[in-house]
């Protein structure tokens, strides 16, 4: 099986996505390959030259990383969506008519709503995703990072 994992950029406020990733990717089966890009990549280029068999897409409230969920998923990838609590409710409450409500209208929802699969690291994201209404098609697997902030 071949996994190709999308992150949109590595950075100092991706951090704990970029460690969860390479958890992620150190945590599979001898059997799965899994690659990395990020939008400094050619991304469709690499879709098609690594042929996945799973789409893995990290992170919410970026054009670029729904784009390549959606077209990942009109060219008949499997995808799998990883919000990063990304759609908490006080994520989204924060500046919501100003920044987050023109998102969800032109593009957060329908990347949800097209994912084959959402993947969440804690029960609580995964009642408020189901309380959204967005996707019922959600997959809950333990945070495997040691969450010293809360």
């Amino acid at each position: 099986m071949i996994v190709l994992h999308y992150i949109d950029k590595f950075d100092a406020n991706t951090e704990s996505e970029s460690k969860f990733i390479s958890v992620l990717c150190k945590g599979m089966p001898n059997n799965v390959e899994s690659h990395v890009v990020t939008r400094d990549d050619n991304i469709l280029r690499a879709l098609y030259d690594i042929m996945p068999d799973i789409v893995h897409v990290h992170g919410c409230w970026s054009y670029r990383t729904a784009s390549f969920l959606l077209s990942a998923h009109r060219r008949g990838f499997y995808t799998v969506f990883s919000p990063c609590g990304g759609l908490q409710p006080w994520i989204i409450k924060k500046n919501f008519w100003k920044s987050f409500l023109p998102r969800i209208i032109a593009y957060q929802y329908i990347t949800v709503h097209r994912a084959d699969t959402i993947l969440v690291s804690s029960k609580i994201e995964k009642d408020n995703i189901l309380r959204l209404h967005w996707n019922k098609r959600i997959r809950f697997i333990k945070n495997v990072l040691q969450t010293q902030d809360i």
